[in-house]
């Protein structure tokens, strides 16, 4: 019986081997005859670990010493790039419904809401009025552009007297102005982007000055590809 469990535990130390680097393998035989000889001496023995070697497979040790650090900073850098894109376009889009709406359409002037939170920060008495915005031209737009997306002021039939109107001479008073979007709004827009975009970016791995290299392009491209029937 002592011979066939001696049989046993042989093939089984072999069997172990295959799937094992060598060192591994003389270590577990060391620790064996150390828990050996420590039953017939009494004495006891600290357990030696096995250190991983050359060879070793990768269920045989912890992820965090299988995957290379510089692997996982190129991949990091990689994901970082490609998600850059798209979070700023969501970012963009968010802070671009809430200019158009409360801003440029002076939603801002009927909401009550709004109007509280200005009078606060304006340290506005009650019963103070709050000021209001004017849309940038962006309303005085709309009235500008014809259904087929061409403007007024193009069309000699009507375009003489566009010009006399309210709404022209406000948008001709600016010198730089656009149709959809002036550079006032874009002013307003990069800045309101600021609050979001900073602390996304930089959990995002991207220094200050490389998130300002993203956006600032990224507004005045927005800016430009802009169509009147905004």
């Amino acid at each position: 019986m002592a011979r066939f469990s001696a049989l046993v535990l042989a093939l089984s130390l072999a069997s172990a081997s295959a799937f094992a680097p060598s060192t591994s393998a003389r270590a577990l035989g060391l620790q064996l005859n150390a828990r050996s000889n420590a039953r017939v001496t009494g004495t006891p023995v600290r357990s030696t670990p096995l250190a991983p070697t050359k060879g070793t497979t990768m269920l045989a040790l912890p992820l965090a010493n299988v995957v290379d650090p510089a692997v996982l900073n190129k991949a990091a850098t990689i994901t970082r790039w490609v998600l850059a894109g798209p979070v700023l376009y969501a970012l963009m889009s968010v802070n671009e419904y809430f200019t158009h709406r409360y801003y440029q359409h002076t939603g801002f002037n009927k909401s009550e809401f709004l109007q509280s939170v200005a009078r606060f920060f304006l340290r506005l008495k009650k019963g103070e009025p709050v000021p209001r915005v004017g849309g940038g031209g962006h309303v005085e737009h709309h009235a500008e552009t014809l259904d087929d997306m061409s403007l007024k002021l193009h069309d000699d039939s009507i375009g003489g007297r566009w010009r006399t109107t309210a709404a022209a001479k406000m948008l001709d008073s600016d010198p730089y102005r656009g149709t959809a979007f002036t550079w006032l709004v874009t002013g307003i827009m990069t800045v309101q982007m600021l609050p979001t975009t900073l602390p996304v970016f930089h959990l995002m791995g991207f220094s200050l000055a490389r998130t300002f290299q993203i956006l600032i392009p990224g507004m005045i491209s927005q800016s430009g590809i802009t169509t009147p029937s905004d």
